[in-house]
This record gives C-alpha cells, sequence and structure tokens, in this order.
C-alpha cells in the first residue's frame, strides 16, 4: 500500500485501492459487532475508514511543501495522532490502533511498559517505511537492508531481555473468579436478578478467597446511589456471614439523584418536576461488615452507552443503539478512584470497554492500585472474534502497568493474567464456572504509568507543527 502511494502522482489515482485496502481491513477485523447491531458495525466501519484515509490525504498534500526527509516523519505523527484522538474524543474506537495488533504476542512487546501501543504504531509505521526506502533504493548493495533489520530486531531483542527480568511483587491474595454464563439477549435481562445471583453465590462459595469478582452487571437491576450498601444486593449479607474475610466486586446499573442541577449535566436525566438524576454502568466493591466503594465507568461505548456530541446537539440525546453494555444515555464520573481491599489489595477496575485505553487505564493505576480487575460482558456479539480480541487487549494493560488482572466475563473468556501479559488460567466462552488463583500484588509503578502517552502527545505536537508549516510556505 504505501509503494503504491509513494509512486501515485495524484491522489485521485491512488484513492480506489486506499479506500478498498482500508475498508476491507476494518470489515475483516470488527465485522463481529454487526451480531449487536448492525448500525453500530457500519458506523464503525465508515467512520474509521474516513480518518485513516483522512490521514493519507493530509499527508498526499502536505509533503510537497515540506523537505523530503520530514515528509514520512509527518505521516507517522498524524497516523498516531488519529489514533490518540480516538482514545480521548466522543467517537472513541480505538479498538484498531496498530499497537493493539500484537496483543497475542506478548514476548515481542514487554518494552509497551515504556511506550504504551503508540510505541508498537511507530514500530509498525518506522518498519514498513525503512522497508519502503531501501526497495526504492536502486542500490543493489546488501547494506540497504541492515537498518530496516535492525528497527525490526532491536525492540524484540529489548522486549525478551524485559522478559527476562524478574518483577517483584509485595504481597498475593487468592481471588475467585467467577463466570455466571447467561444469555445477554435471552436470560441476562430476562430471568429474575435472584437466580442469577444464586448462581454466583453458590460459584464464588470457597473458604480460602480473598476477593471474589463478578461480570458487568451481574446485578441486573438498578440501584440508587444514596444509601447503597451489601443489603441492596440480595444475599450479600447472608454470603458475608459466611465468609467475612472476603471483598466482594460486582457490577451493576447505579440513579444517583440530584436536587439541583449539577455542574456536569452531561446526559442528565429528569426525576419529576424539580429533581434529576444520572445513571452509571458502576462497579461495586463490598466487603464486610458495611464497606462499599463505587466507580462508575469513564469510556463509555459510542451509540449503546453515550450518543456521541450529544450535550452539542441536543436533538441526538434520545438515541441509543444495543451494542453492548448497558445501554441508554449514561454519566461519567466526576474523578477516579481505586478500590481498597481487606489483605492489602488495592484494585483499579476496568468495566468493558475501559479496558481497551490504556491511558485511563494507567490513570487508574498510577492512583495506587497494585492489581486490576476487569469486569465485561462479551457474549453481546456471540461467539466471534470480538471477545478473543478484548481479552487479548486487557494483556496489553498487565504489561504497560506491570499489574496483574483478574477478568471476569458474564460468559467467556474469564482469566488470569500475569505482570507480563501471559494468560494463566481461563474460563472458555459459553461456560459456567470459576477459577481460583493466587494473584501477585505488585507496587512499583512503570514509565508508562507514571508519564502515560508520551508518543501520542508528541504525534500530536508535530503534527501540528508540520501542518502549519506546511500552510505558512508558499507554493513551490
Amino acid at each position: 500500500l504505501l509503494y503504491v502511494y509513494q509512486q501515485s502522482s495524484s491522489f485521485k489515482s491512488f484513492i480506489l485501492p486506499l479506500l478498498s485496502t482500508l475498508l476491507l481491513w476494518n470489515i475483516g477485523t470488527t465485522w463481529w459487532i454487526g451480531n449487536a447491531h448492525w448500525i453500530g458495525a457500519v458506523s464503525a466501519t465508515l467512520v474509521n475508514t474516513a480518518l485513516m484515509t483522512a490521514v493519507f490525504l493530509i499527508h498526499f498534500y502536505a509533503r510537497k511543501k515540506l523537505p523530503s526527509r520530514w515528509s514520512w516523519l509527518l505521516f507517522i505523527a498524524l497516523w498516531i495522532s488519529m489514533e490518540f484522538i480516538m482514545h480521548r474524543w466522543d467517537l472513541l474506537w480505538p479498538w484498531l490502533s496498530l499497537g493493539n495488533g500484537f496483543a497475542s504476542l506478548p514476548f515481542l512487546i514487554q518494552w509497551y511498559e515504556y511506550t504504551g501501543i503508540f510505541g508498537g504504531t511507530l514500530w509498525v509505521w518506522v518498519c514498513n517505511i525503512m522497508l519502503l526506502l531501501a526497495i526504492l533504493n536502486e542500490r543493489k548493495s546488501i547494506g540497504k537492508w541492515v537498518l530496516p533489520g535492525i528497527v525490526l530486531l532491536l525492540p524484540i531483542a529489548f522486549s525478551w531481555h524485559l522478559e527476562s527480568k524478574e518483577i517483584p511483587f509485595q504481597d498475593q491474595i487468592k481471588a475467585g473468579i467467577i463466570q455466571p454464563n447467561f444469555d445477554p439477549y435471552t436470560e441476562k435481562f430476562e430471568l429474575h436478578p435472584q437466580i442469577q445471583l444464586h448462581r454466583f453465590f453458590e460459584l464464588a462459595s470457597r473458604d480460602e478467597a480473598d476477593l471474589i469478582v463478578g461480570p458487568e452487571t451481574l446485578y441486573p437491576s438498578y440501584l440508587w446511589e444514596e444509601g447503597i450498601g451489601p443489603h441492596s444486593i440480595p444475599g450479600l449479607n447472608e454470603y458475608f456471614t459466611r465468609f467475612p474475610n472476603q471483598s466482594v466486586l460486582l457490577g451493576s446499573t447505579i440513579f444517583k439523584a440530584f436536587n439541583e442541577i449539577p455542574k456536569t449535566t452531561y446526559n442528565l436525566r429528569k426525576l419529576g418536576s424539580k429533581r434529576y438524576y444520572k445513571a452509571y454502568n458502576s462497579a461495586l466493591f463490598f466487603s464486610f461488615p458495611n464497606q462499599t466503594q463505587l466507580s462508575h465507568k469513564g469510556k463509555l461505548v459510542p451509540g449503546a452507552e453515550a450518543v456521541p456530541f450529544a450535550e452539542y446537539l441536543g436533538f441526538l440525546k434520545n438515541l441509543s443503539l444495543d451494542l453492548g453494555g448497558t445501554s441508554g444515555g449514561l454519566g461519567l464520573p466526576d474523578s477516579l478512584n481505586v478500590f481498597q481491599g481487606l489483605h492489602n489489595e488495592r484494585i483499579a477496575s476496568g468495566i468493558c470497554y475501559e479496558s481497551v485505553c490504556g491511558n485511563f487505564m494507567a490513570d487508574k493505576v498510577a492512583l495506587g492500585a497494585n492489581l486490576i480487575a476487569v469486569i465485561t460482558n462479551d457474549a453481546w456479539w456471540g461467539n466471534t472474534a470480538g471477545h478473543k480480541q478484548h481479552l487479548a487487549y486487557a494483556r496489553l494493560r498487565a504489561i504497560e502497568n506491570r499489574r496483574e488482572i483478574v477478568r471476569s466475563a458474564n460468559t467467556g473468556i474469564s482469566a488470569h493474567i500475569d505482570a507480563r501479559g501471559n494468560i494463566l488460567k481461563t474460563i472458555p466462552y459459553g461456560e459456567t464456572g470459576a477459577i481460583f488463583v493466587e494473584a501477585k500484588l505488585h507496587e512499583n509503578k512503570t514509565f508508562y504509568t507514571k508519564h502515560g502517552d508520551i508518543i501520542g502527545r508528541l504525534a500530536l505536537f508535530l503534527a501540528v507543527l508540520f501542518l502549519l508549516y506546511a500552510l505558512a510556505k508558499p507554493r513551490p
């Protein structure tokens, strides 16, 4: 693709192969969204294809005004800037960031603890551009392949070096990961909540566990935030009388009431004539006797949980698609927090889509978390590549922050992931079960945890700088 692009004299001559390639890539990797809603699949494919095409279009016209040695640097900066923005704006769709492509090959990318996934994107483009330049180099010397080879192999060698190093941990706990296995279309929101809770408690009942983790919306009903406690979940108080030294983390929908309009009106709903409320997709953390902690989901699924740009385009507020998670216009948290357990565990919770956003999870870990818990419901997409990709992306969060992950899915794939991104134990898709694991608690913060997406911020700065230069420079 880059070779054809480089040889094209006009963008018009290149647009057809470019669009075909990008469209096929988007369809081939994320077609499974259509199992939840075809509009979501079409929207994600078209928007992502358009943004990727825009990178090539902007670069094509800007490169004519730049010195040749800076042209490809602008292209890389533009692409990473596009991915960087896709992690942060209302049309949140970081799924196909190029750095995610190594999620199932953690032995190649242990250096993500320094760079995050944008380091992977940078590596992909530098390798491809170096290879292109070698192909275009008319010299027949074998030496022209040396530099591309070094660029390809050096990060791999560094990754192997990091993989051989011990990752210290200060403590460990026994964690139970529960997979209740309810179909989200025919059972999850149709069966009585107590039937689902009974299965959860039955699977969780083990004396030796310190922490029990249940999936997103395990309690498939809503709770009002004011006065919430273990008594709010039927059967939880009785469970704690049997296992008083355990903590329980699970998901539910939370309603929060306001007597006056809050400062942040995002997805605010009317409650009677003078009151308001917001709905949240939340993680709840309970421990005996009456300790309750909440964390509201901060990265919402576009279309399913939040209508993009609805705060600026009010007429869009009533639109919502059933794409996974908790449907409807949900609220965002005012701040991030971690859960404090009974056995020195401090947990950064990732609710479904949050686990795809490296910068977001790193911000939570930076608050002092020594363990990550991902709770999700991936069965919206059926038994397709979607739930496998989602699990793989959690492995990246483990590497970036050097934290173990306990991952509970309503149905597949629940897992225990170590701090190198290796999957240690799983419950397969479509099975009911529980696994009990020794989860290590790591305290050291990585460079990425401390500093976040430096590469993304630098790329955005360089892209703006080069484009301003190109705009200011007169045509030759």
